[in-house]
């Protein structure tokens, strides 16, 4: 990384997270910049990761998709 800047593209996709405003979309809560790495700080959710859930599963139905 380059002097604690952020790559535009990772810029625009935490600005674009920043707005989003729903219950069912985990909120975005800061950025985290030291000379060597970057890091985003979201809330907490429970249960695992999606992606895991998804290949675990196979598919969900629609009610449990929701």
């Amino acid at each position: 990384m380059r002097n604690l800047e952020i790559d535009e593209n990772v810029q625009r996709g935490i600005m674009n997270h920043r707005s989003l405003k729903h219950p069912n979309i985990v909120e975005f809560k800061e950025v985290l910049l030291t000379p060597t790495h970057q890091g985003i700080v979201m809330e907490y959710a429970e249960g695992g990761e999606l992606y895991e859930r998804i290949c675990k599963a196979g598919k969900f139905s629609e009610d449990d998709a929701k």
